[in-house]
């Protein structure tokens, strides 16, 4: 460094006055200004170069330059001198009011020049300096760092060599702060660059308006949408868009939510500039200055129509045959319980025909499946042709096919189109050259003196068409109840079912969930049987009477409060995780009192309610949307799951499902046991849960018999399965036994429980 030797005793260095001459703080300052602001390198680097600049014109043994993390601590970003260690990125940590705090953190926090002999090293140092002195790197009032210096012998730094160090921390202070607001400029450049290509690359149509409306940005997407361009659309406003489909009372409600939430999402129907509407999922969010006061609208749109032609596609598939075009099974017990469910229905019949072709397989073996195959598409052209505009006719499979005839004034109505109809098919039909006569055999059942649910009513229609075909091929009988039980077991039934639930005779069993990844146990499900006069009665044959009875609500609750109990009890036995389900009918779901049947089983049993499932059928989710959304969110309110169950067999879409708040789709077994036999299907159930995914819904898979099964489903991305591969329903003892024995099952439940 060219001072004395340590025998100096504190005096001052004789080249002090070579390093405070005029040249040197010119040079000094000169190559500070040129190391700072240096092209085309580091700031790190440029602090380096800093440090040697002093150390090479002042002679000194050590600088470095920190700057603050923390209030509390500063970073050392570059350092030169004599040793060899590199001190870039060790940290400077002291607490507020501690004994010993290091001065240069004392020279950050009052921004003054701090100078010091024989004094302790600073932390992250080598060595304590013999002397040494700190000053501030600031740029105007703030503290942008501290540059230090210090000898290895002794040395006592004058006031206007101080000066001069102050001098050059105030360059490396000004350069640090202008190094800083060029980067932010430039971050804030490449930001909004990013922003910009984002906003052109986006495939969602993207525009911006000013408060009036008018459109002042839009990005290539809108334009391939609406098909105008992007000057067409500068200075236009959305009304451009209208198709006339949404009268002013839904933008008065567009603009009323946007004004209160800030932002309004849903579907709209469009126009494009050629005229044709589209669908469109439009999100609309206000954009606000640094004041909270509103400055412009963002719109974000997407394109529909592709995804409407899928779903509509895909829905048609599930719900139609594919030889004739008519509604399938499930089509057809959609419409039914369409009808049945529909609020403020007038109370006109329901009928349901049921129709099999007699020895229809005597032809169809003998001709060949072709020529059996045109003759099933002529039945259903004549069948159509006597049929009105409301009615539905649907193939059930093979030579059976069933008619839904609605709003019937009186109930032999249905024996004039049934009987119409028969007559049309026995008609002489010629299929290759050969003339044929083919009769039908059909069964009515009415609602709703025969049930008012779909199954009930097409089993019952089953049931006298069977009876017909036995009485004779060529006609039909309407359902009488000693086709599947006589009238007086009926009356039986009813008086006893009303003593059931104090007698003991109703009991539930249930059937386990689980993943079949980790084998994991997830719930069960709880289903409801009737044990009287030693037969096990199924709900199909009871719950209708209670329906019908009234009893349900009590049933119901009944359910309820036992399925609670019962979770509660394996909840204490260490099954912490624990879900069951319960199904409701549709007079429960539509009780006012459900919500408070509910909360007393939570409250009575001490079950959470998140470890209670509820269950609704897709036809109740749609029958009355505006209620099942209302109910749906008082349930999530409470904290219970809530589970769309046999879907796929209803009417509902995409879009409204993402409206309700929904935790689980079961896919009905009716899909899941045609795994492997009908590749349609198995397409079917593909999309279902995508469709789920989708929506972030957790899915079960009911009726799984077979591995094949269970195999489909795993690959295709539903891990938890139900049916008799896992286990049949059973009582709460047996499911114990059964649950105990399956310690792989609850195991994995039990080894992550808290």
């Amino acid at each position: 460094m060219g001072v004395t030797s340590k025998g100096n005793g504190g005096q001052t260095d004789p080249r002090a006055s070579v390093r405070l001459s005029p040249s040197v703080c010119r040079a000094l300052l000169l190559d500070l200004c040129d190391a700072c602001l240096a092209p085309r390198i580091t700031l790190e680097m440029r602090l380096r170069s800093a440090c040697g600049v002093i150390v090479e014109r002042l002679g000194y043994d050590l600088v470095w330059i920190g700057v603050p993390t923390t209030s509390d601590s500063l970073c050392i970003r570059a350092s030169a001198g004599r040793y060899d260690v590199e001190l870039a990125g060790r940290s400077i940590v002291g607490r507020r009011g501690m004994r010993g705090t290091p001065l240069s953190l004392r020279c950050l926090r009052t921004r003054t020049a701090v100078t010091a002999r024989h004094a302790p090293a600073e932390p992250a140092l080598v060595a304590p300096a013999q002397a040494l002195a700190i000053v501030p790197l600031l740029d105007g009032e703030q503290c942008v760092g501290v540059l230090y210096v210090g000898t290895t012998i002794e040395y006592r730094f004058r006031e206007t060599e101080v000066k001069l160090l102050q001098e050059a921390a105030s360059r490396i202070g000004s350069c640090l702060a202008v190094l800083e607001r060029l980067s932010s400029v430039e971050r804030h450049e490449r930001t909004n660059a990013e922003a910009a290509a984002v906003f052109d690359s986006a495939i969602e149509g993207i525009f911006i308006t000013d408060l009036g409306g008018r459109i002042v940005a839009a990005n290539p997407a809108v334009c391939r949408i609406t098909g105008y361009t992007r000057d067409e659309l500068m200075g236009a406003t959305p009304a451009l868009f209208r198709s006339g489909r949404h009268d002013e009372s839904f933008y008065a409600n567009f603009w009323r939510t946007l004004s209160i939430s800030g932002s309004w999402r849903g579907e709209i129907w469009n126009r494009r500039k050629n005229g044709q509407e589209y669908p469109e999922l439009l999100c609309v969010s206000a954009i606000h200055d640094d004041k909270g006061a509103v400055v412009r609208y963002v719109a974000l749109l997407v394109d529909l129509s592709e995804q409407k032609r899928i779903e509509h596609a895909l829905e048609h598939k599930a719900h139609h045959d594919e030889l004739t075009g008519l509604s399938n099974r499930s089509g057809l017990q959609r419409e039914i319980d369409k009808v049945l469910n529909r609020v403020g229905a007038e109370t006109d019949n329901v009928a349901v025909v049921v129709l099999d072709l007699d020895e229809f397989k005597y032809v169809n073996d003998t001709l060949g499946h072709d020529d059996g195959d045109a003759l099933i598409r002529t039945i259903a052209d004549r069948m159509r042709g006597c049929l009105r505009h409301e009615d539905k006719l649907a193939r059930l499979g093979g030579d059976e096919f069933a008619i839904l005839l609605p709003g019937l004034t009186h109930m032999h109505d249905a024996a004039i189109v049934t009987r119409k109809v028969l007559e049309a098919i026995a008609q002489p039909i010629t299929v290759s050259r050969c003339e044929l006569r083919v009769t039908a055999s059909a069964g009515i059942a009415v609602s709703p003196e025969d049930g008012d649910t779909a199954n009930v009513l097409l089993r019952r229609a089953d049931s006298a068409m069977y009876r017909a075909k036995a009485s004779g091929s060529g006609g039909f009988q309407y359902f009488r109840p000693e086709m599947e039980t006589n009238a007086s077991d009926r009356l039986v039934l009813g008086s006893a079912l009303s003593n059931a639930l104090s007698d003991g005779g109703l009991f539930l069993v249930y059937q386990p969930q689980a993943d079949l990844d980790t084998g994991r146990l997830r719930g069960v499900e709880a289903l409801l049987r009737w044990r009287h006069q030693g037969e096990t009665i199924s709900p199909d044959r009871f719950i209708p009477i209670a329906e019908k009875t009234g009893l349900i609500h009590a049933i119901g609750a009944w359910v309820i409060r036992e399925s609670c109990r019962a979770a509660a009890r394996w909840k204490a036995e260490g099954w912490h995780d624990v879900r069951v389900s319960v199904n409701l009918s549709p007079r429960q779901f539509h009780d006012r009192g459900l919500l408070a049947t509910i909360r007393s089983a939570l409250n009575e049993s001490g079950l959470q309610a998140g470890h209670l499932e509820i269950e609704i059928t897709e036809s109740m989710a749609m029958s009355n949307p505006a209620h099942t959304a209302s109910a749906l969110a008082e349930l999530r309110a409470l904290g219970v799951l809530v589970a769309i169950d046999d879907f796929g067999t209803g009417h509902s879409s995409l879009a409204a499902l993402g409206t309700y708040p929904l935790d689980t789709l079961k896919i009905d077994l009716s899909f899941t046991q045609a795994i492997g036999t009908d590749p349609r299907v198995e397409i079917i159930v593909r999309t279902i849960i995508a469709m789920a995914k989708t929506l972030s819904l957790n899915l079960v898979a009911e009726g799984v018999e077979t591995q094949e099964q269970a195999d489909f489903l795993s690959g295709a991305g539903c891990r938890t399965i139900q049916g008799y591969l896992l286990g049949h329903p059973m009582e709460e003892a047996e499911f114990g036994q059964w649950r105990r024995g399956h310690g792989e099952l609850h195991g994995a439940d039990e080894a992550q429980s808290p």
